[in-house]
């Protein structure tokens, strides 16, 4: 017995087969889980079967549909113990999104059941996040860490080992990245960054970036900061459970202290430095609206990310002199290698000036 998988004019279909008596059977289905209910029907009744098998459509199938876990619910079920798994980031069920809205034959990938999910589905899904949507290589590799991860995740969980399901994404190839981009601001534009955000409509901006261009501290590591952990006496910022699993501290310099304790003295009693403006119990996460605007008035381009101040605080500091252990400490990087990027970026613009071509007068 065998099921296997073509492609029609109208989407995918799945033909059971099975032998029985040297005779070979076989029947065509929409969803895989109609294929799986014949062929179970078929090996339980086997040749006492009356009349034609290839004509036989299981009724079972229609009944077992509707409990049938879809990708959607597993998604929801994936999300709701996601705090259990440690994740240093969520960004993997924003990327889940993705699958759940992909239309597969006018129905979304998230409506079918998780058991009609092949391998084909997600390979086409991924490809037209590159060929249509115009993402990039680590983009594509991201979403495809994301949706193999959920089918991990649901392999191992109680209520879903009757169905014996398999990971689609399992098989399907990483694109090769390229060496990736650093884009980094010269000093007149930090400046004029700073200055730009000094007249957002959100006060916090100023801070926030500051701390992004002085530390070259991670996004969420400075959005999700709480004031028990800044120590405004010692001048000690500790930031919790970074990328690579360590908290990590550091001593700020006198100006970045007196702009958290003016801050602070404006804020609502809270325990994030950086509260929502509406709502000052929780962190103020999303300011891409704010962080967007302050970049177009400052005449920065739009290519530039949050994460590009991270890099442009490790090039500037290799420009005023620190050594590459200071940034690796400074820039909590688990290795030198990573540092050393910075360096090989300031050697590839320095080295051709400091050649003597006086033989080429």
């Amino acid at each position: 017995m065998s099921i296997s998988t073509y492609k029609t004019n109208t989407g995918y279909r799945y033909r059971a087969a099975k032998m029985i008596l040297g005779r070979r059977y076989t029947k065509s289905f929409p969803l895989k889980s109609e294929a799986q209910a014949w062929i179970a029907i078929v090996n339980a009744k086997g040749v006492n079967l009356s009349g034609d098998l290839s004509n036989y459509k299981p009724q079972a199938a229609k009944h077992t549909q509707k409990k049938d876990p879809t990708l959607n619910s597993a998604i929801s079920d994936y999300r709701n113990n996601y705090h259990t798994l440690n994740k240093k980031c969520d960004h993997p069920l924003r990327q889940l999104g993705y699958f759940s809205t992909y239309k597969v034959n006018r129905k979304s990938l998230g409506e079918m059941l998780l058991s009609d999910v092949t391998r084909e589905h997600l390979t086409i899904a991924l490809l037209d996040m590159v060929e249509v949507d115009g993402k990039s290589f680590g983009t594509h590799n991201r979403y495809l860490s994301a949706i193999s991860g959920l089918f991990r995740w649901v392999k191992k969980q109680r209520k879903y080992i009757p169905y014996s399901f398999i990971n689609p994404a399992r098989d399907i190839e990483r694109m090769k990245e390229g060496a990736g981009r650093r884009l980094y601001l010269s000093l007149d534009e930090q400046k004029a960054l700073m200055d730009a955000s000094k007249l957002s409509t959100w006060p916090g901006l100023s801070l926030l970036l500051h701390l992004y261009l002085v530390t070259g501290c991670r996004r969420s590591e400075a959005s999700t900061l709480r004031w028990d952990n800044v120590n405004l006496k010692t001048g000690v910022v500790t930031f919790l459970n970074t990328k690579n699993g360590k908290d990590h501290s550091m001593k700020l310099p006198d100006p970045t202290i007196t702009i958290l304790k003016r801050w602070k003295l404006s804020l609502p009693a809270t325990n994030w430095v950086f509260p929502m403006p509406s709502n000052p119990r929780v962190p103020c996460r999303n300011f891409d609206k704010y962080w967007y605007q302050a970049r177009k008035d400052a005449g920065i381009s739009h290519e530039v990310r949050i994460h590009d101040l991270r890099h442009t605080a490790a090039s500037t500091m290799l420009k005023e002199g620190f050594s590459l252990e200071q940034i690796k400490k400074t820039l909590n990087h688990s290795s030198i290698t990573m540092t050393q990027r910075y360096a090989h970026d300031a050697d590839m613009c320095e080295t051709l000036i400091k050649r003597d071509l006086s033989w080429t007068m």
